[in-house]
Formats: C-alpha cells, sequence, structure tokens
C-alpha cells in the first residue's frame, strides 16, 4: 500500500486499498466512492479545487503511472470516476487527467490498456469539445489502440473512436490545420488496421463540409492513394471510396492548388512495379472487387488524377511540363493499361502545349500567363527528361523520347549554346541505336535542327558515325550498313556523300575507311531513293579539278585523274577517297560515265593485282564479283545499253567495251555478230592475262 502524506485526508485507506484490489468488484467500489468524494469536493466553497488536484495527482503519479499493474488498472478506474465526479468542468484538469491515461496506451498488459481506453471514453463524454485542444495527442494513442492484438481493447477503442467522431461532428471551432500535419504522419503506416482507421476518419472530415478537407488534398493525397497497393481488399475499396468523394468535391471547387497536388500525382503514378492486369480510366470504384493486389493500381489511379486535372486545369497544367513528360517516358516501361492512360495524358499535354504556343505567337496575345520560351513550361528540365531517357533499355520509351525532342525542336526558336550541345550530342549518341527506328527518328530531327539554323550538323554526325564504326569490328560490319542507309535517304545524299569522302580523304591504309566505302558504294548502286543523286552524279558538269591525293598509290591516281584533263565534277570530288578500294572506284566511274577511267582503272587493277598478297587479290575479286552481279541492275541499264554501240575508237563509249571485257565473266554481246563460242578466247574478247 502507497501512504502519500495527502492520501489519508483526501482518500480513505480503504478506498485506496479497494482500488488495487485484484477484485473488479472491490475496485469498481473504490470507483464510485471516489467519484462522489470528487463531488463533494466540487461543491465545497473552500480549498475544493486544490484537493481534486491533489486527488488527480496521487492517482495518476501513484497508481496509473506504478510498476504494478493491479494499481495502474485501480488509478485508471479512479481517474475514470473522478472525471465522471468533475461532469462538465473536466475540462479544467485535463492537462492532469490525460498523461497517464495516454501513457497506459502502450503498457504490456491488455487488461490495462482496456481500462485506459474505458477511462478516456468517460474523459471525452464528460469533456465534449473541450478535449479536441488536446486531439492530436489523442489521437496519436487511438491510432495504437486501433491495431491491438487484444480483441477487448480493440473493440473499446472503436467505442471511443466513435466517441470522438461524434464529438467532432459536433464541433464548429476545431482547428483542422492542427491535425492534418497529424494524419499526414500516420498516413505512412502500413498496417491494414490502422489504415482502416485513418480512411475512417478522413472519410467523416469529408461528411462535415464546413472542414474543407480538400484544402489539404495535398498534405493526405499521396498516403491514401499508396493504399490502393494494400494486401487487403477491403482498404483497397475503402481508399478508393475516399478518392472518389475528394476528386469530385476538387472538381466542383475553382480554388485549386495545382502546384502542391500535380508533384503529388506525378510521384504516385511513377511508383509502383507494372502488372498486366488492371482497370480503364472510366471503371468505377466497384471493379475492385475482381483484383487480388495491384500494384500499379496506385499509378493508374493517379494518371486518372492527372486526366481530370488537365481538363479542369487547362494551361495551369503548363509548368508541370517537365515532371509530366518525365513520368510519361517512365510509363512505357510498365503495363499496357498505364500506357493507355500516359497516352491520353501525352496527347492532352501536346495538344495544350500547341494551342499555348498559337496563342504566343498570335499578333493578338497580350495578355496571359506565358514564360520565356516554351510557352509555360521550364525548357531545360523537359530536355533534360528527353536526354536521360534517349539512353532508356526500352525502345518504347527512346522513341517516346524522340517524340518529345522534336515537338521542342517546333517549339524553340532560340536556343542556349549549353542546352543544344547537349542536344546535339544526345541526338548523335542515339544514332547509336540498334533500333532502326530510333536511328530513322534521330536524324529526321537532326535535318529539322540544321533547317532552323542551328548550324552545319552534318560533320559532326559523320564524324560521331565514322568513330563509332571504328569503335567495334561488329559494329562496322553488322551496322554500319543500316545506319549509312538511313543517313542517305534522311538527309541529303549529295552532302552526305561528299562529307563522307572529305572525312574518310588520306586514310586509305584505315581498314574501317575502306569498308565504310564498300557500304556506301553499294547503297549508292541499290537504293531507289538515292536515284536523284546518282542522275546529278551521271550529269554533273565538270569543274576545276584539285590536285588530291586519288591513290591506290599515289602517282596511279594521280595519273587517273589527269584523264580529266585539268576540270573536276562531283565524281571527281568523290572519286579520290573511292580509290582506297579499287573495285567501289570503278563502279563511281561506271555508274558516272566515266568509261576511260574505269578502263585505265582495270588495266592498273590487272597490273597490281600480280604483286599484291593472296589475302588482298581475293578481297578485290570479291569486290568485283559483287559489281558484276550489280551491273545486272537497273542502276546500270544505260551502261548495258551503251554496250551494244560498237566499240570503235572515237566513238562516244569504245572505252567501255574493252573495260567490261576485263572483268565480266561472259562475252559482251555486240551488234554486228554473236561470237562463236568456240573461237580463240582473243577472239571473244574474255579477258586477256592481264585481268
Amino acid at each position: 500500500m502507497l501512504n502519500h502524506p495527502l492520501q489519508e485526508n483526501l482518500i480513505p485507506a480503504a478506498t485506496l486499498r479497494n482500488l488495487s484490489d485484484r477484485v473488479y468488484e472491490k475496485r469498481k467500489a473504490a470507483a464510485l466512492e471516489i467519484e462522489n468524494l470528487v463531488k463533494e469536493r466540487m461543491e465545497s466553497p473552500l480549498g475544493g479545487r486544490q484537493d481534486i488536484e491533489r486527488i488527480l495527482t496521487v492517482l495518476g503519479n501513484d497508481y496509473a503511472l506504478s510498476s504494478q499493474a493491479n494499481l495502474r488498472k485501480g488509478g485508471l478506474i479512479g481517474m475514470a470516476a473522478a472525471a465522471l465526479g468533475l461532469g462538465a468542468d473536466a475540462w479544467r484538469w485535463l492537462t492532469l487527467l490525460l498523461p497517464p491515461i495516454l501513457n497506459c496506451f502502450m503498457d504490456q498488459d491488455s487488461r490495462v490498456r482496456y481500462y485506459a481506453c474505458e477511462a478516456l471514453y468517460n474523459v471525452a463524454k464528460v469533456t465534449k469539445t473541450r478535449i479536441l485542444n488536446h486531439f492530436n495527442q489523442v489521437f496519436r494513442g487511438l491510432c495504437q489502440l486501433c491495431a491491438d492484438a487484444d480483441q477487448g481493447v480493440k473493440n473499446g477503442s472503436q467505442l471511443l473512436d466513435q466517441l470522438l467522431k461524434d464529438i467532432i461532428a459536433e464541433s464548429t471551432s476545431w482547428n483542422i490545420s492542427e491535425f492534418i500535419p497529424v494524419l499526414k504522419e500516420h498516413l505512412e503506416h502500413t498496417g491494414s488496421y490502422v489504415r482502416h482507421f485513418l480512411l475512417g476518419w478522413i472519410a467523416t472530415l469529408q461528411s462535415i463540409p464546413h472542414f474543407e478537407i480538400h484544402k489539404y488534398l495535398s498534405e493526405i493525397l499521396y498516403g491514401v492513394i499508396i493504399m490502393l497497393d494494400d494486401d487487403n481488399k477491403e482498404i483497397r475499396q475503402q481508399a478508393d471510396s475516399v478518392l472518389s468523394h475528394l476528386l469530385r468535391t476538387l472538381q466542383s471547387s475553382e480554388d485549386i492548388n495545382y502546384n502542391h497536388i500535380m508533384p503529388v500525382l506525378v510521384r504516385c503514378a511513377t511508383l509502383s512495379p507494372p502488372k498486366e492486369y488492371g482497370m480503364k480510366a472510366n471503371e468505377s470504384s466497384a471493379s475492385l472487387d475482381q483484383y487480388s493486389k495491384n500494384e500499379d493500381l496506385v499509378n493508374r489511379v493517379a494518371l486518372m488524377w492527372i486526366v481530370q486535372l488537365m481538363e479542369k486545369g487547362k494551361k495551369r497544367i503548363l509548368p508541370f511540363t517537365g515532371e509530366l513528360v518525365r513520368m510519361l517516358l517512365m510509363a512505357e516501361e510498365s503495363s499496357d493499361k498505364v500506357r493507355e492512360l500516359s497516352s491520353e495524358i501525352d496527347d492532352a499535354l501536346r495538344q495544350l502545349l500547341e494551342e499555348e504556343q498559337r496563342r504566343i505567337e498570335s499578333p493578338k496575345a497580350t495578355s496571359g500567363p506565358t514564360v520565356e520560351v516554351g510557352g509555360g513550361f521550364d525548357i531545360v528540365e523537359v530536355a533534360s527528361a528527353v536526354i536521360a531517357y534517349l539512353k532508356a533499355p526500352l525502345v518504347g520509351s527512346r522513341l517516346k523520347a524522340l517524340s518529345w525532342f522534336d515537338l521542342l525542336v517546333d517549339m524553340m526558336e532560340t536556343c542556349r549554346a549549353d542546352l543544344r550541345t547537349n542536344l546535339l550530342a544526345a541526338l548523335i549518341h542515339a544514332l547509336h541505336d540498334e533500333e532502326s527506328e530510333v536511328v530513322s527518328k534521330s536524324l529526321r530531327i537532326l535535318r529539322k535542327l540544321s533547317n532552323k539554323g542551328w548550324g552545319d550538323v552534318l560533320p559532326m554526325i559523320v564524324n560521331a558515325m565514322i568513330q563509332f564504326f571504328q569503335s567495334d569490328p561488329a559494329i562496322l560490319q553488322e551496322r554500319s550498313g543500316k545506319i549509312l542507309r538511313e543517313l542517305s535517304v534522311i538527309l541529303d545524299s549529295e552532302s552526305v556523300y561528299l562529307e563522307f569522302a572529305k572525312a574518310l580523304d588520306g586514310k586509305e591504309d584505315d581498314l574501317g575507311s575502306r569498308i565504310i566505302v564498300e557500304k556506301l558504294t553499294i547503297i549508292l548502286l541499290s537504293v531507289p531513293e538515292l536515284s536523284p543523286f546518282r542522275n546529278k552524279l551521271i550529269g554533273s558538269k565538270p569543274k576545276l579539278l584539285s590536285q588530291q591525293n586519288l591513290s591506290i598509290e599515289n602517282e596511279q591516281g594521280r595519273a587517273l585523274a589527269s584523264r580529266a584533263e585539268g576540270e573536276l565534277d562531283l565524281f571527281a570530288s568523290l572519286l579520290p577517297t573511292w580509290m582506297h578500294v579499287p573495285a567501289c572506284a570503278l563502279a563511281l566511274s561506271l555508274l558516272a560515265g566515266k568509261y576511260e577511267q574505269s578502263y585505265e582503272l582495270v588495266v592498273e587493277m590487272g597490273d597490281r593485282m600480280r604483286d599484291l598478297p593472296g589475302e588482298e587479290t581475293i578481297s578485290i575479286l570479291i569486290q568485283l564479283d559483287q559489281l558484276v552481279q550489280l551491273i545486272e541492275s537497273p542502276v546500270f541499264a544505260p551502261m548495258r545499253m551503251q554496250l551494244l554501240e560498237p566499240a570503235e575508237v572515237g566513238r562516244p563509249f569504245h572505252h567501255l567495251s574493252p573495260c567490261c571485257t576485263h572483268f565480266l565473266p561472259a562475252p559482251v554481246p555486240d551488234q554486228d555478230h554473236v561470237r562463236d563460242p568456240d573461237a580463240p578466247a582473243s577472239e571473244r574478247g574474255e579477258p586477256s592475262d592481264r585481268g
């Protein structure tokens, strides 16, 4: 038995003994005595209030906070009784009543926790709205009890919870703004019981219009949305119901803080890993019944909210373009349902940007919010997202990034030097991509940039591609042809070939350079889209010949170039580099109709092959074999017709037939007669020993 110095004067010894007795009936009788004692002190004209304070101190410190479980139970029962005795004036002593009771919420003994819950219920019942001044403390305690392992404690907490909700509903002066941080803090809990408790409180506050909980949406939205990922279906349904109510309230409100809400939604939209199952944007909350745990439901609901806010906010969404673009690029890595919703947002955002751009460019645009570059958004942020996702592992993300890159180019009249450098570098790096669609799209954007005055980007592209091809033999052999074809078709083919000729000139000893020339030659002779370039090559007029290195070997190259009689045309601009690969130089000469030079080149090749190592000879023969196959293609149809001309000296094409007889495997038809296959080789026009 405790012997507090004031106990004998305030609480009879027998009452104190019964208060801590193991028998509940004795504790209950002692509690009634304390209630009556407190009522008497309340009616006492002198010293009553001080006595009550002392009684509560004894019950709290010496009993409710005792190390003995029975004393703690007795103290809680006594404090509950004292609260009932105080009646409507109990609020004056809440600072003495609440701390010991709330402390017992964490007690290891479930009966102590139950009595604590019962005591707080009695305190709340008599103090009514006055207890709301301490609501945050009480709420924290309830969060612990609602998930209690003991069902009796849990039931008691539910009764207390309902009482507090009724008290809140009656209040018109409770300051909800002080409670929101506490609610936000507890929304991070992952336990189903706590989540059920929290969602119940949000639903209660939603049902009381004057609290206007939607004004605090940004504080609670994240915590509620992530509950859609809960294992418990009831929690998901409850969260969906709360969110549906919040969204309806938001749609009817004109006071929406987009600056606070949009970042939360973007964060939620990029949280969970994708799943194959899901729901469409127009499905009701009832559809949740068919799902088990939906890990991408969080993403989809956040995206649906964004769709709704974009419809309502229009250009007020534009400042979040950078965040939205990054979100859309991430969505390409998600489930089909997420991609469908993100596609809807993508289309809506593009439309908003285009409308805003037209408004800005309109001469009548004299008012309204604008941003310096990009029509209402931070273009650097968008560019950073695009650049980052050009290296994304999924093709869809890279293509989406390029589509946004294309839109940015259309919207940018000017661009900072550092940003321009980064954008160009990212686009050129995208040309390394294994997907041809990515390469094609990158090239089209580069062409657009060049047309918009971003400088001569072609030398940068060509030099970067040469380095890329030569960085890996496998890339050079397997991918260079496809990339070069895209370059030649999408960009100006003549400029591409001249730039490669310039970049590769003087690198005849480099195997990579020779392979690139081979690839370019095959593309020139076989790709239909290069027909205008081929026609120009055939019909170009000669210009002054520069003395360049034309060599198979330098002296021989200069000798061949001198055949142009001091004049240079498009053909001669390419020839120095094409001379790195004799068979390619021959193909170029034949295509351009330079038959005399072709003949001389064939003769020189025959002479050189006698002295070349076996491997190089085989390489040249393989190249010639490829050329022979291409001779029958439509590209060389004019030349084949010219072969029907008499091969007489002084006639326009008299060098063509001798040239072809040196490397074609079959007799060349003559218009005068068909040669006898049994005739000597010299009479049939077959290659001599030199070939």
